[in-house]
């Protein structure tokens, strides 16, 4: 009940932010059924988007800054291709490509966080 309610909250939210770019929807429903299914499909290119920097973080190849830049790209790129992949099938909902852009990178920059754990 509780991962619903922060879901719902997140989608209305990221709903709004995409919508001044162009995002429509038929019903708030669909918009919470978007973001719950990118969160779902989504899942696995995210934890790979997360690890990638991490493993070459922890390898000395590259530093933390760089770590954070590398992460904030993969994972914008990752979210971008979910939520298209996504938008495609629903009908309900139609996102522009600047409204998938720019949630993607608040998304991005809102997780990098998870990148110093």
């Amino acid at each position: 009940m509780i991962l619903i309610a922060i879901i719902s909250i997140i989608a209305i939210l990221g709903g709004g932010i995409m919508g001044l770019f162009g995002f429509e929807y038929t019903s708030v429903k669909s918009i919470i059924i978007f973001f719950a299914i990118v969160a779902i499909v989504g899942f696995p290119i995210e934890i790979l988007a997360l690890s990638f920097p991490k493993v070459l973080l922890s390898l000395d190849k590259i530093t933390i800054k760089l770590a954070k830049v590398l992460f904030v790209i993969l994972d914008t790129i990752s979210t971008m291709f979910t939520m298209s992949l996504v938008d495609y099938f629903m009908e309900s909902v139609s996102a522009s490509d600047m409204s998938i852009f720019m949630i993607s990178f608040i998304i991005a920059l809102s997780s990098m966080e998870n990148l110093n754990e």
